[in-house]
């Protein structure tokens, strides 16, 4: 029963956060698609005196993204070869394309792990070991103890660092905001987190001028 509702509840936050992914995506193709008229509309709005100051935040917040998205990718290639590597040396089937696979869940962090544990977990208990003279059974609880390693070091050390550095905000910020961001927005608060709180910095440091 517990497993049962474990995995129950594990399809129903992926089935949201896949809507959530589609619902994005979608946004994101009219935002592009009406980026010039939308940026016209905007700039009408905004007071003759303040203009200029709108174009330099502008300019700014569009910088901050940029570079969360260029760290985003570049943190799910290092997933995608930390976890190819540790599957190969731990003999873990189809070890590429469940490092590949994890490299894509980074964008679902806390989700796409427990996805990514499920699959692993799977493959362990009914194929085994390539290499490892271990039970099914066991060779599954080592799966699992190797990824909750793993699950602790990407939470706490690489999305910090990298998303952090790529924002230019301290780890414990990123951390922070991180837990902030899952208590008020799910999954969703926790992958832009760190953007938004930069963001909020550069508003904040702006009207603090003012």
């Amino acid at each position: 029963e517990p497993i049962f509702g474990y995995t129950l509840n594990l399809v129903t936050s992926a089935v949201s956060s896949l809507v959530w992914v589609i619902f994005i995506l979608i946004i994101s193709f009219y935002l592009v698609k009406d980026s010039k008229q939308l940026g016209e509309s905007i700039v009408r709005l905004v007071p003759p005196g303040f203009r200029s100051d709108y174009h330099s935040l502008r300019m700014e917040i569009g910088a901050i993204w940029s570079a969360f998205f260029r760290g985003q990718l570049l943190l799910a290639l290092l997933v995608m070869v930390i976890l190819t590597v540790i599957g190969y040396i731990i003999g873990l089937p189809f070890a590429l394309p469940m490092g590949v696979l994890g490299g894509l869940l980074e964008f679902l962090p806390s989700i796409g792990h427990g996805i990514w544990l499920v699959l692993a977990s799977l493959l362990a208990l009914i194929r085994g070991s390539a290499w490892i003279p271990l039970p099914n059974w066991a060779f599954m609880l080592v799966v699992i103890g190797v990824h909750i390693i793993y699950t602790q070091t990407d939470l706490n050390y690489l999305i910090p660092r990298i998303i952090g550095r790529s924002v230019h905000l301290p780890p414990l910020v990123v951390i922070l905001g991180i837990v902030a961001g899952a208590a008020l927005a799910g999954v969703l608060g926790v992958v832009l987190a760190a953007p938004t709180i930069a963001t909020l910095r550069v508003l904040g440091r702006y009207v603090y001028a003012l």
